[in-house]
């Protein structure tokens, strides 16, 4: 609504100046469901770090994702590990 507008609307009183101006109320939910990427922070915070490689082939049984995946270098080796089918499987990198 622009003013003169509002000015109409005032003079043909529609609009009553001492009534408090309330805000429509949107539905909320009852219970607030949690932001996707909320689920998620601690993985994403996990894979933002960077990630020590180790001089051995891993050995630990994986509980969660990023500990799925393992990098190696002896020296002169290098590979990547992955945790597949209770497994550790590897590529060689370059």
């Amino acid at each position: 609504m622009n003013e003169n507008a509002y000015n109409q609307a005032l003079a043909k009183g529609s609009i009553n100046v001492n009534e408090p101006i309330v805000a429509p109320q949107e539905d909320t939910p009852s219970v607030l469901e949690p932001d996707p990427l909320s689920q998620f922070i601690a993985v994403l915070h996990l894979l933002k770090v960077t990630k020590k490689q180790t001089d051995a082939a891993p050995t630990l049984i994986p509980k969660n994702l990023i500990e799925q995946i393992q990098f190696y270098e002896n020296g002169t080796t290098r590979r990547l590990y992955i945790y597949v089918n209770k497994t550790w499987r590897y590529v060689a990198l370059t």
